[in-house]
């Protein structure tokens, strides 16, 4: 028995696992444990292109931290991209947006019962990634100890009626950035959430050296950084074209440096 209050951190996917959003929520985990009585509720996948069951269902544990992991009963649909143009054509129904959901995954509908009929055993509940199925779903069965951590962005999904209510439910909201935030506030109107731009944090190693980096990468003169997955769903196509066309409005001797996984073609 402990005297601390209890958090469930719902995720799609948990541990050694690459994305921004997961390891951020792997990193407020870790810096709540102390104080909060943990437990993770997440799925068996590792993959969020194909949602694939790789990992065991059953208790995990993590960091010393307890974790749930939920069945993927269906992984993506192959014809996943059909629903998407179903979902995001004019006219379509909320049906078509249910459908699109659910095609995307992870699709793990144990998870959701364990939210139905465990949900309220925890004080708090923060749901990490507004636009899969854990959260949509979810965070609906128990808005009023929900909080959200939606890592939004402006795509063709959030603009779908069946995420309003995962903006408008819950009973605070912590935002990475004021961008996201005033795009949220302009798209949902839901400023009366109470919220904060809370941000991540980034754990610097003590050998970094500037002049190594660009020395291994063959970078000379100025640079903009981009860190994240290089994939159209975060607007790199208008990334580069706004790039090569301040390039080309003037003389900007700067280069456009990327890190991370390259999901599509990037021009030279």
């Amino acid at each position: 028995m402990t005297d601390l209050p209890s958090l469930l951190v719902v995720v799609g996917r948990y541990g050694d696992v690459p994305g921004g959003a997961e390891v951020h929520a792997r990193n407020v985990v870790q810096r709540l444990a102390p104080h909060f009585a943990v437990e993770v509720a997440t799925t068996t996948a590792t993959d969020y292109r194909t949602w694939e069951s790789e990992l065991t269902a059953g208790i995990d544990a993590v960091d010393g931290v307890t974790v749930r992991r939920f069945p993927v009963e269906r992984p993506r649909a192959w014809d996943f991209k059909v629903y998407e143009r179903r979902a995001f054509r004019s006219g379509h129904t909320l049906d078509d947006e249910r459908a699109f959901i659910d095609a995307q995954g992870p699709y793990a509908p144990e998870l959701l019962d364990f939210l139905f009929t465990r949900g309220r055993d925890y004080d708090h509940v923060l749901f990490f990634q507004y636009i899969y199925y854990p959260t949509v779903l979810g965070l609906p069965l128990v808005p009023e100890r929900a909080a959200l951590v939606p890592t939004a962005h402006e795509e063709a999904a959030i603009g779908l009626a069946a995420y309003k209510p995962v903006f408008l439910a819950p009973r605070a909201i912590a935002y990475n950035t004021e961008e996201e935030r005033r795009m949220v506030w302009r798209r949902f109107r839901n400023e009366r959430v109470p919220n904060e731009v809370v941000g991540v944090g980034v754990e610097a190693p003590p050998d970094r050296d500037a002049d190594r980096f660009r020395e291994k990468y063959g970078i000379t003169g100025p640079y903009l950084l981009y860190v994240g997955r290089i994939v159209e769903s975060k607007n790199c196509t208008e990334m580069f074209e706004h790039f090569a066309r301040w390039r080309r409005s003037d003389v900007h001797d700067v280069s456009l440096v990327l890190v991370g996984d390259a999901e599509m073609r990037v021009p030279k």
